[in-house]
């Protein structure tokens, strides 16, 4: 699937760019997201250099840096263990690790 995503590839210097998705692993879903959230406080951190971004304590978070943890969209596929979400449910997303 093609898509757009934002990347961070250094402090203070952003990409808007293509992406290729394949189908979500068993334990995930595939989301198209409609909004986002910009968070001034880990974007910001992100966007700076800061180093410990990390939702694992003490990482440090290597640069490129995708961002766009938190938002809404529409399930279009989900993988095959996934028990609670659903094909085309529109949802709030809180994801805890954004896709590599």
């Amino acid at each position: 699937m093609n898509a757009k995503q934002i990347l961070i590839t250094n402090p203070y210097e952003v990409k808007y760019m293509d992406a290729e998705y394949s189908s979500p692993a068993d334990h995930e879903v595939l989301v198209k997201m409609q909004k986002t959230t910009i968070s001034n406080g880990t974007e910001k951190a992100n966007y700076i250099g800061e180093e410990k971004v990390s939702i694992v304590k003490g990482d440090i978070t290597p640069f490129p840096r995708r961002i766009g943890y938190s938002g809404a969209g529409t399930v279009i596929e989900v993988g095959k263990n996934v028990k609670k979400v659903k094909h085309c449910e529109q949802n709030h997303l809180f994801l805890k690790n954004p896709p590599k």
